[in-house]
């Protein structure tokens, strides 16, 4: 017997292999190496204790960006602590 949320989720699986098979991300090193000089400096740092600073360490920290931010689109997979943040409110 075929459920709503089991016909629902074959459905979202259908589409979603269907819109990805369509997609090419191509993340460049250019890239990666242009949002980062864009970053703000002298901000706090968040969950991770990394500041905008610390990005601008030895060149090979860009390349290792490259292949961690094309894994997770390959995989389609995101750890869950990468989708943390502190938000600050005016008070």
């Amino acid at each position: 017997m075929l459920t709503v949320t089991n016909y629902m989720r074959d459905t979202f699986l259908r589409r979603y292999q269907d819109y990805t098979e369509r997609q090419s991300v191509d993340i460049s090193v250019e890239l990666i190496d242009s949002c980062i000089r864009r970053m703000k400096t002298g901000k706090a740092a968040g969950c991770d204790n990394i500041e905008t600073e610390h990005l601008y360490a030895h060149p090979i920290l860009v390349l290792l960006l490259k292949v961690l931010f094309s894994a997770i689109i390959k995989h389609g997979y995101v750890r869950d602590i990468f989708c943390q943040g502190i938000v600050i409110g005016k008070g």
